[in-house]
């Protein structure tokens, strides 16, 4: 790191022009290709300097409390303490900053704990930032599926006194029923329930039932605007009396095919 920085974490500040760190960026996308979570890895390297092993000790004792911790604020500023040159602020990410590489010492030869030696070491914070640039992406996955059956006469297994047992037309047709099922996911709040798919193709069918399942939301513990993921997912079903025979095309459901033709 540059002579006249600062590597603030929490209430912890690394002696100037001790420490180091590399950046790593990654994005995840929904399963709708919409940017969804940037996860930022941050990597910091460097040496203490100690007069002698007390030094060493009191020194390495500071660092490791510091880190014990999550949910700080890692900030790198210049001499002046008023100009940022990178942040990973708890508050901005979905859950808190995260120390998942505790302060390691890679090395232990050398000048190693020698008195007026250093003392190399390696410490990893990271955390998940939301990305909606605009604020308008509140749906992150979707999914729905449309299931048919029924329609067709009706028959009935006899068996006799003498002889094989005999097959009954008991029905020229039977309810058609079809059902429309679905999952979403919202970046917000609990996405409303996508329109009547079915109801919309063929105005006399009849919805039967409707059921809505919701999943507790996934809290983010220091989420600036209390956004949480939400998932609920849905089942509607129908019903329709018609002649003839179901038509279960190609999965997208038209008039004619409700019609039986």
């Amino acid at each position: 790191m540059a002579s006249g920085m600062y590597l603030h974490y929490g209430d912890y500040t690394f002696p100037q022009g001790e420490a180091s760190i590399t950046i790593d960026k990654k994005q995840s996308y929904s399963g709708r290709g919409i940017k969804n979570i940037r996860t930022e890895v941050v990597t910091i390297t460097g040496e203490i300097l100690g007069t002698n092993k007390a030094d060493f000790n009191s020194k390495i004792a500071a660092l490791l409390l510091a880190f014990t911790l999550d949910a700080k604020d890692l900030i790198l500023k210049y001499s002046d303490d008023s100009t940022v040159a990178y942040q990973l602020l708890t508050a901005s990410t979905r859950s808190g900053t995260k120390v998942t590489g505790q302060p390691s010492f890679p090395t232990g030869d050398g000048p190693e704990f020698a008195d007026g030696g250093t003392r190399e070491y390696t410490i990893t914070v990271e955390g998940d930032i939301e990305v909606d640039p605009d604020g308008t992406d509140a749906i992150l996955n979707f999914t729905e599926t449309i299931s048919q059956w029924g329609g067709l006469p009706k028959y009935m297994m006899a068996t006799t006194v003498q002889g094989t047992p005999q097959n009954f037309k008991t029905a020229d047709s039977t309810p058609f029923y079809a059902e429309q099922t679905g999952s979403v996911t919202g970046r917000y709040s609990y996405p409303s329930i996508p329109d009547d798919a079915i109801a919309t193709v063929d105005g006399t069918s009849v919805k039967t039932e409707e059921r809505i399942t919701r999943v507790s939301p996934s809290e983010h513990l220091s989420s600036t605007d209390g956004s949480s993921l939400t998932h609920q997912s849905y089942t509607i079903s129908y019903a329709k009396s018609f002649m003839g025979t179901a038509a279960f095309g190609d999965g997208t459901l038209t008039p004619d095919e409700w019609d039986g033709t």
